[in-house]
This record gives structure tokens, sequence and C-alpha cells, in this order.
């Protein structure tokens, strides 16, 4: 009974110590005697993935399953060591990342770290971790690569999708208690706005206070470090911040994400640089242009170059970014605004049998007629059944990328944050699918 010569500190260096003093390197277990193993060392949950990572043989070699106790198998791991969190991400693969978050704000990210790492100072995590703005573009470019940072790094022209008013917002400040009256004051963060034309008007942070008059013998409001008027400038480029986010995920298929920045680091013509995610911007509350414009793709006609294939909707400043930005991408993605242009239109031909509607979306029934962008039931059926956008961008948007893959090039598709490789679904199962679950 190997859990009754075990110690609760440290269960996997005794489960190690044990097993070599009992067994010898050459013997082989069965693969349900070493999980039992490893599951009465503390009831370990991780115990499976330990296994999982030597593979799928039937007997295990001793010597092999010591190696996998002492070193982590794939997954998330954490600990606190001297004050500071660190994070172990072990992939499939076999890279080992090591990420220390320091207490002042910057984090640092080892790729394959030349250590010796011993499972029994790790836990295993369970869930996503998400590591906010610590990382920069150094440590960044140490894992996808120096030329992704520059292209993503790179200056782009005003857009229209950061036209708004942002900061301005008030937080409490200090207090003090006085004989004859308190005093308080108020912290008004710096405020930005933005023009269609890309002009900004703009003001620092100042303090608002309001304290005892002795002259009066009232209460009286001061302003301390603000401006009699906004100052105004011009946007002469917009770029990303150079704070990264990470998503650190676990179990057998762990790994890094890295989620670009927004598009919301402005450079105005008088030098002043301006982070509008630390003044409240986000995707969701970036304006678009009154003006709705159509696209139909545009393919390079170079061959090798990456082409966009898919790009979630509900980021605006990235879809301007991407049909508009200065990038040498292709882009088969197509976007149809008004019936003069094809929404609502049917492709190869229009009829219910014939156009690409059933294959790709199904018909309704059974898919209900509010996914498909009607008020009623009456109003799907009188249209066949068939999503109200209709099918012909399909037509378009298969055009496109068949163009692209004739010229070799490199097709990318965009996700939602946290979504990397999630919702894949086979074209034969995309009438029954689930499609519109968030994915």
């Amino acid at each position: 009974n190997m859990a009754s010569k075990i110690e609760a500190s440290d269960p996997w260096q005794q489960v190690e110590s044990i097993v070599q003093s009992t067994l010898g390197e050459d013997d082989l277990f069965d693969r349900e005697i070493c999980l039992k193993i490893l599951e009465d060392v503390g009831g370990l949950s991780d115990a499976r993935a330990v296994l999982e990572a030597y593979g799928q043989e039937p007997k295990i070699r001793i010597r092999d399953l010591l190696r996998f106790i002492k070193a982590p198998a794939c997954g998330l791991y954490w600990s606190d060591k001297f004050f500071r969190e660190h994070y172990l991400i072990i992939t499939a693969k076999g890279n080992t990342y090591l990420l220390e978050c320091c207490a002042s704000g910057l984090g640092m990210l080892t790729v394959n770290p030349q250590e010796n790492i011993e499972r029994y100072e790790w836990k295993a995590m369970g869930k996503p971790v998400n590591i906010d703005g610590q990382m920069n573009l150094k440590t960044i470019a140490a894992f996808i690569g120096p030329e992704e940072v520059e292209k993503a790094i790179k200056p782009r022209d005003f857009s229209p999708c950061l036209v708004g008013t942002y900061g301005g917002k008030s937080s409490q400040g200090e207090e003090y208690h006085r004989p004859e009256g308190g005093s308080f004051s108020t912290i008004i963060s710096a405020e930005y706005r933005i023009q269609k034309n890309g002009s900004v008007q703009y003001r620092p942070s100042y303090v608002k206070s309001l304290a005892y008059c002795h002259l009066t013998g009232k209460m009286k409001e001061y302003e301390y470090g603000r401006p009699e008027k906004m100052t105004t400038s011009q946007v002469k480029c917009v770029r990303r911040s150079d704070q990264w986010p990470l998503v650190l995920h676990p179990g057998p298929d762990a790994h890094i994400e890295a989620q670009y920045p927004p598009l919301c680091f402005i450079e105005l013509a008088d030098g002043t640089k301006i982070d509008l995610a630390r003044a409240g911007f986000t995707s969701g509350s970036a304006l678009l242009s009154s003006t709705k414009i159509s696209y139909h793709g545009l393919i390079k006609d170079r061959e090798g170059v990456e082409c966009i294939v898919s790009f979630p909707g509900r980021y605006p400043a990235g879809w301007h970014e991407c049909v508009e930005g200065s990038h040498d991408m292709s882009v088969a993605c197509v976007f149809l605004c008004d019936k003069d242009d094809g929404l609502g239109d049917h492709a190869p031909e229009d009829d219910c049998q014939k156009c690409y509607c059933k294959d790709i979306y199904g018909l309704c029934p059974p898919r209900n007629f509010q996914s498909f962008g009607y008020k009623n039931k009456e109003e799907c059926d009188r249209n066949g059944g068939r999503p109200k956008w209709g099918c012909a961008w399909f037509q378009k948007w298969r055009k496109n990328v068949e163009t692209a893959v004739s010229r070799k090039q490199k097709l990318i598709v965009y996700f939602f944050p946290g979504q990397v490789a999630q919702g894949r679904v086979k074209w034969e199962d995309l009438p029954t699918a689930q499609l519109w679950d968030g994915i």
C-alpha cells in the first residue's frame, strides 16, 4: 500500500523515492496499476495526464514512469516562489514555457528553460489564467516570432472606429476631517474627444476639491491642474499597445494564447501619445462611420502572401483595419449591406433546393425563424425557410478563397479571444450544427 508510506508533504517526491527503493527500473506494470499508484499519492487529479503524456502503451516501464513523475506532464501549473507567481506551461509538442509575474507589473517568459523542473514544486491548474498587460514585445516575440510582432505593431492610419469621447471619469481621492468642516477631493481622469476627421481635443487629469473656506465660513469647490481650455491636435498614426494580454490554457492541450492589443494607441501631431484602452476604450464602444460600405474582398496577385478568410464582425476597429488597413494581405471576406449589392439574394439560383442556404445553414424548420433574422414564422415561410440575408455572399466568398488557394496563399482565420481553434464544423454537419452558440 503505497499511500500508507507517504506523508502529505511533497507527495511526488515521496512516491519517486518509494518506487525507486521497491521496484526495478526495468520492471513493467499495467497502465491501471500505474494509475492506482499515482492516485494513491494524495489522490492527485492529474494522474491520468501523466500517463497520457507517456502514450497509449498497455505496459509502462518504471524508469519511464519515474521520468514523468519527476517532470510535469502536459498542462498548466502554478507555484509561488520568492513571493512571485510563476506559471509553467508544458505543451504536447514538448515545449516548456516558464512565466514569472512580477509585482512591478512586468513579466518575464522563458522558453524551454535550462533549469530542472521538479514536479512536486508545482500545482496543476484546471482553469485558464488571464495575464493582462505584463508581457513586453521582446517577450511576446520569443514564442510568436519577431516578424509577427513587427507586423502587428506597424503604425496604421486613423480609423473612424475610434470616434467618441473617452475618459473624464471621477474617482474618489482623499478625505480630511477638521473641526470646522471636512475636505474632500476627487480625481477627474484625462479626457479625449475624437472627431471623424481625426481631430482630437484633450486635457490632462486634474483634482476637484471641496474644502472649508475661512473667508466665507462655507464649503467651497476648488480645481487644481485643470487647463482653461482643451488642447487640439491631429492624429498622426494609430498602433497597438506594447503590452499584450496572455491567456494560459490548462490540460493535455495546454498552450499560451497571445491576444492582440486593440488598435487604440494614438500618436498625435504634437507628439502626445494616448492609450485609449486606459480611458475606457473597448472594441464594443467604438463607433462606426454612419456610411455603410459593402465589401467584396480583395485577393492580391502575388503568390504566397497571407489571406484573411474569416474575421469576427463584432470588432469594428479590427474589421476596418482588415478591409482598409495598410497591410499586404489578401482578404477573402465579403460584407453586403443592401439589396442592390446582393444582400438577401441567393446563389447559384433563387430556389430553396438549389441555393447554398440548405447546405450552410439548414432550413426553417427545424431552424428557428428568429435565428434567420425574421420577426415571425410566416415571414420566414414566404422566403422558403431560408435566412433573410441570403447566401449570395457565400458564392462570392468561395470564389475569393479558391482564387487565393490557386495562388498558393496562406489562409488565415481570426477567432474570438479565448476560442482559438474552437467551433470547427464539417461541411456535411453545417445544416444541423449549432451555429449561434457564441463561438
